[in-house]
């Protein structure tokens, strides 16, 4: 059965999204969160904007900060998906 089951690039990187540019956005959004520029709950568009400026400049890849808010909300409902798996309990 395993060998039915896509690989996980199938799923995550499409079009210009890669592990790098991935990387890259969490990176900036981490660093941006750590010098206080946001706190956490609601993503500005000024940190959007520093991400897609850096992506431009180290990767040569453009996109909007809608485009890059829409990435974010994908990272976020998977890691709350994932978050929901780990906080079941099993019962055997």
């Amino acid at each position: 059965m395993a060998a039915n089951v896509p690989r996980q690039e199938s799923f995550f990187y499409k079009s210009n999204w890669t592990a790098e540019v991935d990387s890259l956005m969490l990176s900036v959004i981490t660093n941006s969160k750590n010098m206080a520029e946001w706190d956490g709950t609601v993503i500005s568009i000024h940190v959007l904007e520093q991400v897609s400026t850096v992506i431009a400049a180290e990767l040569g890849l453009t996109f909007s900060w809608r485009e890059l808010y829409e990435r974010f909300r994908f990272f976020e409902h998977r890691y709350r998906a994932f978050k929901v798996v780990l906080d079941t309990k099993c019962v055997f």
